[in-house]
């Protein structure tokens, strides 16, 4: 069993939403990583009264390619879990082999939602 969750933030959130959730793990003896989808970097607040002028732009297909690298640098074996359009990804990545157990939390369904 791996000692790695991966965590994917969904649409409207970003990486500091699993603070809590990595804080949890992490005392539980887990490497946890939580980082932010393209565009979504920083501040919350910040982010809110200032949004990136290509947020717009960014495709599903980015996201899932960076979360793909990633639990690839992983070996495949992290756990992974994600929430509402990170749960999709979630599902995408386990489809592909590329994790050890994936759980999805309120997950957008596959049905091409977008």
């Amino acid at each position: 069993m791996t000692n790695t969750i991966i965590f994917i933030h969904g649409m409207f959130q970003n990486d500091k939403s699993w603070s809590d959730w990595t804080q949890y793990f992490t005392a539980k003896g887990y490497n946890c990583i939580a980082e932010p989808w393209p565009l979504h970097e920083g501040e919350p607040s910040s982010l809110r009264q200032n949004p990136p002028q290509d947020l717009g732009d960014l495709r599903l297909e980015e996201v899932v390619s960076k979360f793909e690298k990633l639990a690839q640098r992983e070996g495949g074996n992290a756990i992974l879990i994600g929430h509402s359009v990170g749960g999709l990804i979630v599902q995408l990545l386990m489809n592909k082999g590329l994790g050890s157990a994936g759980v999805c939390i309120s997950s957008v369904a596959p049905n091409r939602m977008m």
